[in-house]
């Protein structure tokens, strides 16, 4: 803690912060992080769901104590490894319950990244959707049976939520799909067959290079990125303007 020594605010966050507040799974109730002020709006009611038995897809929540410390966890290395392996044990939890392993090209496991908070801000922040995908882990994938199409749809879905992220518009990928239907006398996506959809999909990784966009390959780092960037969405400008015009 000493290199914090000038910096009280960092220094405040580290004596403050409690790593045990930090994950709340959907599937198990936790007194002390089941509220709408840690775990957010959206997941406190998803964990009311699962609580009813409805059919909520499994999953975890990182919480408010991680955002109100994220200079600490991003500036402590300790708390950061800490963090880290939290995540991971979680994710390893997943594998077990749905027998999918995150990073197998085989039988992959896919997540979702999304934001939550207390009062919603709807569409202000970065969603990343199948997270843990390439295009190897999307060709092995695509030589399951009843999975041909849906590989590679996932892979173009995860690209362009990438994309966005990095400040290319809808309408950079909408160009390139629209090519595609018009060459293939397409009006809707569902339409296209496997090897087209792979097209596609590679259609948008060659074009996102071609801006200077590199997609990480890498399961473990493409989660610890899409993670970092949903909290770093709290203060993108839109947000900031709906929080402003709402008085939150």
């Amino acid at each position: 803690l000493e290199k914090f020594h000038d910096n009280k605010h960092i220094l405040n966050l580290v004596m403050s912060y409690t790593p045990e507040l930090t994950i709340s799974p959907i599937y198990q109730k936790n007194k002390e992080i089941d509220n709408q002020i840690l775990v957010g709006n959206k997941g406190y009611f998803l964990k009311e769901l699962a609580a009813l038995n409805f059919p909520v897809p499994p999953g975890f929540i990182i919480t408010t104590e991680v955002f109100r410390s994220l200079e600490a966890v991003k500036a402590y290395k300790y708390i950061f490894n800490d963090m880290a392996h939290r995540i991971n044990s979680e994710v390893i939890k997943l594998e077990k319950a749905v027998g999918r392993k995150f990073g197998d090209p085989k039988n992959p496991l896919l997540l979702s990244v999304r934001s939550g908070a207390t009062i919603s801000l709807p569409g202000m922040m970065h969603s990343f959707l199948n997270v843990g995908i390439n295009e190897a882990i999307a060709e092995g994938l695509s030589m399951k049976k009843g999975f041909e199409w849906a590989a590679w749809d996932s892979y173009r879905r995860f690209l362009q939520t990438w994309g966005m992220f990095q400040n290319l518009d809808r309408n950079f990928f909408d160009r390139i799909i629209n090519d595609f239907k018009s060459r293939y006398h397409i009006d809707r996506k569902i339409e296209f067959n496997a090897e087209q959809m792979r097209q596609i999909a590679l259609s948008y990784k060659r074009a996102m290079s071609e801006t200077g966009i590199e997609v990480i390959d890498d399961p473990p780092r493409q989660l610890e990125n899409a993670i970092l960037q949903v909290f770093a969405s709290w203060y993108s400008d839109q947000a900031n303007i709906y929080r402003r015009e709402m008085h939150l």
